[in-house]
């Protein structure tokens, strides 16, 4: 069940959100599609994305610098912290 949910997240969250990350410049690094790994797909059940944006002063910046709507932010702040974040032991808590 949880390869499932992981598949999920991947087609209704990673692929349209790779392509909108690839379009900015100065990005902080964006995986690519190809890049971008199930096995790495690992969002904690107690994530949220207001949080982890809020404890990465560089996400504050990226996301005030390339204008990102305030409706977009929790799905940026998720993909980034899918492909980058988790990798990276960001915090998100």
């Amino acid at each position: 069940m949880k390869h499932l949910t992981k598949i999920a997240i991947f087609t209704a969250l990673i692929i349209p959100s790779v392509i909108f990350a690839a379009a900015k410049k100065k990005c902080p690094p964006a995986a690519t599609e190809a890049q971008v790994k199930i096995s790495d797909l690992n969002l904690p059940s107690d994530f949220n994305p207001r949080t982890y944006v809020a404890l990465n002063k560089d996400l504050q910046d990226y996301i005030k610098d390339n204008k990102i709507p305030e409706a977009k932010i929790n799905e940026w702040a998720t993909q980034h912290y899918l492909t980058n974040g988790f990798k990276e032991k960001r915090a998100y808590k």
